[in-house]
């Protein structure tokens, strides 16, 4: 193979790319790290590209160590540099003198107030493992800053996170009406902290609406989610849908006017793709690292 690709797990969004290279006779395998789509609710992901999983970590080592080693990889692409699979594969590259690709969802604000410690340990690792020759296939704008200063790499090709299949497989055809004088607010991620929902809940709650009601529903699930019931304090209004099957979400977007990310640090923020590639406008933190780089649909975003 010319090219080794590490990734930690198969997605949705990403499996399609992977098999149209594939479809078009590009030379490559996918190492995954852990088939573990079952635990995002993703449910059967069709892989149809070059791909083996080995997860144990001793044997994703040995096996990308090994291949570089031997001259059987000309190219490494690492989704990361942590996982002990991706780590043999750098380390060999380095040895090898083999192009190094990497792409990460890094957000350059989510290391803003980190401890000088941590950032010094990490700027010795990716010293290690990355050379300064190494090519970013960046996600945007934020996530080259994080690259320029944590690494000083200089290399981009920008290739955004996108969703080229949309739950339920294809583009809406239709979307759910609701009448003039309500509006339908949509939150869809895990509950925790760093995503704020609970300033969504205050600021429903405060705002004065002429003539018109909203409903907001909250699809997800995490350790946050008895303290946002409790600010929600039986509003029936607010529903708490739980975690929900990838397919199973094109519903939800379908009946919603507006989806909602407040995070205080998002890498990207997926689901803003998704809304809208359902037509749902979006309201999203300056934290959100989607919020930052132009859409096709700019006239549905709105930056806090």
């Amino acid at each position: 193979m010319r090219t080794l690709m590490i990734i930690t797990c198969p997605t949705p969004q990403r499996a399609p790319t992977l098999d149209a290279l594939h479809q078009q006779g590009v030379d490559f395998e996918v190492l995954y790290l852990h088939a573990a789509a079952h635990a995002h609710k993703w449910g059967t992901i069709s892989l149809n590209h070059p791909h083996r999983v080995i997860e144990s970590r001793s044997k994703a080592f040995r096996y990308t160590t090994g291949a570089v080693l031997r001259g059987e990889v000309r190219t490494v692409v690492a989704f990361g540099y942590r996982e002990a699979g991706q780590v043999g594969a750098l380390l060999a590259a380095r040895l090898r003198r083999c192009r190094v690709v990497t792409r990460s969802d890094a957000n350059i604000d989510a290391f803003a107030e980190e401890a000088a410690w941590r950032r010094l340990s990490r700027r010795l690792a990716m010293q290690a493992l990355l050379p300064a020759t190494t090519v970013v296939w960046s996600i945007g704008s934020k996530n080259e800053q994080y690259w320029r200063q944590q690494r000083g790499l200089q290399r981009f090709v920008r290739i955004p996170y996108e969703v080229p299949r949309l739950p339920a497989g294809s583009p809406p055809q239709d979307r759910s009406s609701a009448p003039q004088e309500l509006l339908r607010v949509l939150y869809v991620g895990r509950l925790v902290g760093s995503k704020r929902v609970e300033d969504v809940i205050a600021a429903l709650h405060s705002a004065e609406f002429t003539g018109v009601d909203w409903t907001f529903n909250i699809v997800g699930d995490g350790p946050h989610r008895p303290i946002l019931e409790a600010r929600a304090g039986g509003d029936p209004r607010i529903r708490f849908v739980g975690a929900s099957l990838y397919d199973d979400l094109a519903d939800h977007y379908r009946s919603a006017d507006v989806l909602v990310l407040p995070s205080s640090h998002e890498a990207w923020g997926l689901t803003v793709n998704e809304a809208l590639g359902f037509g749902v406008r979006v309201i999203a933190s300056n934290a959100v690292g989607a919020a930052h780089d132009p859409f096709e649909d700019r006239d549905r975003f709105e930056l806090l």
